[in-house]
């Protein structure tokens, strides 16, 4: 995801213009807007959310673990990634 991003896909409108309007500053906007689509197609609804998968791996073989989850979720979700 874009390195300006800094809201939550289910940020409020008001906080979305806010994170909009920073990221239009600093020159990135369609990246913010690419990750914020990214997530919805992801079926991310809040923060904390990780998407573990291998780098430069499709999507679709990622695993979504959402909210605080205890380590050995975690390192389920890595293990299944590793098998795959």
């Amino acid at each position: 995801m874009a390195r300006c991003w800094s809201g939550s896909p289910a940020a409020s409108d008001s906080t979305a213009r806010s994170c909009t309007k920073r990221s239009r500053e600093a020159g990135c906007l369609a990246e913010v807007l690419a990750d914020r689509a990214m997530a919805r197609r992801l079926g991310l609804r809040g923060v904390p959310a990780l998407v573990i998968g291998r780098e430069g791996g499709p999507i679709e073989r990622s695993v979504l673990v959402q909210g605080a989850r205890p380590l050995e979720v975690l390192q389920a979700a890595v293990a299944q990634v590793a098998s795959a």
